[in-house]
């Protein structure tokens, strides 16, 4: 899948582009290394975005064990994150 980013998208990501970091997860929800369940707060645990070969992810911070994993991102994502970030509910962005 590939995502388009228009230019006030990506003046809302900058600060939160990063180098990519961790392994790649198909599974999503789920932590790939202790398995943790974040599908009820997804969002909340996204740490950042990046260029990948896979194209354009978001990058996770599982809350049991603090691995790192990323998998597509898709406009739907962008959107559920902005949502978080403006209501102070991602726990690594609170204001």
């Amino acid at each position: 899948m590939k995502i388009t980013l228009n230019n006030t998208t990506k003046d809302f990501l900058k600060p939160y582009m990063m180098p990519l970091v961790g392994t790649y997860n198909v599974g999503v929800f789920e932590c790939p290394h202790c398995g943790k369940s974040i599908l009820g707060n997804f969002y909340t645990h996204i740490i950042g975005f990046a260029y990948a070969p896979v194209g354009f992810v978001k990058i996770t911070e599982c809350p049991n064990c603090f691995e790192k994993y990323y998998s597509h991102c898709g406009d739907n994502d962008i959107d559920m994150f902005k949502y978080h970030i403006e209501n102070n509910t991602n726990i690594h962005f609170k204001k």
